[in-house]
Parts: structure tokens; sequence; C-alpha cells
């Protein structure tokens, strides 16, 4: 029998996985209107396709990475250097996620004790501030909110069967830190955009990086594809054969 990795990401790249993709086409929609995008036109689907793909990819992979490297080094695991230019707070400060020393533009050092759920919520408006859209920026935070919800409801207490990382105090420390950003969303306090809450589900769900970032590409091309059967611009058989 598959492994429950195997099978989570089985259950990940399920269509039916409630995580809000039907209510963004990601700009499909507005280049059928606007004439980019032709009805039986392979070629200028497939166009848009891999700028979208090519755009998704280089705006949201170092997030998902930086969310998922946060969240690891919460639980107490290794920290990853992975994007590690994204942990910048407001006033312009290096932040180190070991609570080391940090040292501003003008010389000053400061010591900084590591909270996932401030670094979270720190990149989670980077990424609002980095998104030009408005369009954009309420479908991310409603996808986001739906990735939140589907881990509570869902996955919050499966056993991914590695007992060194999925020990019931592991658990506990990753539902609370799901629990605690939860709350900042609720109150405003960030705006729950889906790679930064990708990036968080997938580290709870002891999901290695690279599958992560991988299957968050999955997944756009997938919500593109179900918008261009939704469009008219393909059937299911070709969408598949595209996928």
């Amino acid at each position: 029998p598959p492994s429950t990795h195997t099978w989570l990401l089985y259950q990940l790249a399920d269509s039916a996985l409630p995580t809000g993709g039907f209510i963004a086409s990601a700009g499909l929609e507005a280049a059928t209107t606007s004439g980019i995008v032709k009805q039986n036109d392979l070629d200028s689907l497939s166009r848009f396709l891999a700028s979208s793909i090519h755009t998704y990819a280089h705006s949201t992979t170092p997030y998902v990475e930086r969310a998922w490297s946060i969240v690891n080094r919460g639980i107490g695991g290794e920290q990853s250097e992975l994007h590690d230019e994204l942990s910048v707070d407001a006033a312009g400060e290096r932040r180190h996620s070991n609570g080391a020393q940090s040292q501003s533009p003008n010389g000053t050092t400061t010591s900084q004790e590591f909270d996932p759920v401030e670094e979270l919520v720190r990149l989670d408006r980077l990424y609002e501030a980095c998104t030009s859209s408005a369009v954009a920026r309420r479908a991310s935070s409603a996808q986001g909110g739906a990735m939140l919800m589907l881990f509570s409801k869902s996955f919050a207490d499966v056993d991914t069967g590695d007992r060194t990382r999925t020990s019931a105090p592991t658990r506990r420390k990753l539902t609370d830190i799901v629990d605690a950003f939860k709350l900042a969303v609720r109150r405003d306090e960030s705006p729950g955009h889906l790679p930064v809450c990708f990036g968080i589900i997938a580290r709870c769900l002891d999901l290695e990086l690279a599958n992560a970032t991988h299957l968050n590409l999955f997944l756009h091309t997938r919500t593109l594809l179900s918008s261009a059967v939704r469009l008219n611009l393909v059937g299911p058989y070709l969408a598949q054969r595209v996928l």
C-alpha cells in the first residue's frame, strides 16, 4: 500500500479538495474577454498557460519555501537559508530565525527572539505589498483562508507516520502555529495569502519541500485548465492532455 505521505499527495492533488480554487481563473477569463486567448485556439491558450505558470512560479515559490522553513524552525527543525532575504522587517532590519543578533542599516545591533507566527505575518504582509492586483489579492486571501480551514477540519490530527517529526508534542506545536496564524488573519493583522498558507500547511503535513513547491505549481496549472474548460476554451479530454 502507498505510504501516508504518498496518500496525502493524492489527496492534495485531488480536484475535490475544498481549497477554493474554483473562485479564480488566474486572469484567464480576462484574457479570453480581451481576445488574447481564443476559443478552439490551443496555441493562444498554451502561450497563456506557459506565461502564467512561469510568473506564478517566480512570484509564489519563494513564499511557499520561506513559510515552510519558518514553521520547520518553529518546531525545532533545521534552519533553511532558502530565500532568507524575505526575512526583513518594515524598518529594513535583517531578522535571523535562530534568535541571534541582527544589524540595522544604521549599525545598531539588536537581539531578536524567533517567533514563527510573527515571521509568518511579516512574510504574508510582504506578499500583500508585492501583489499589485486587487483581484489577485482577494483571490489569494480567499484561497489561503480555505487552505487553513482545510487543515483544521481535515488534517490537524493526521499522523504522517514519521514518529520523529510528528510526535504528540510536535503535532501540538504545529497546530498551535496554525491556530495562532489563523487568529491573526481573523483579526485582520495578516491577509492570509495562499502561498504563505500553503507553505505552512505543507510543513504541518510533513511534505518534503520539493514536493510542496511542485504541488503548488501543479494546483495552479490545474486551476487554469479547469477554468479553460469552464470557459469552453477546451474540452475536458484536451485539458487533461495539456496537463
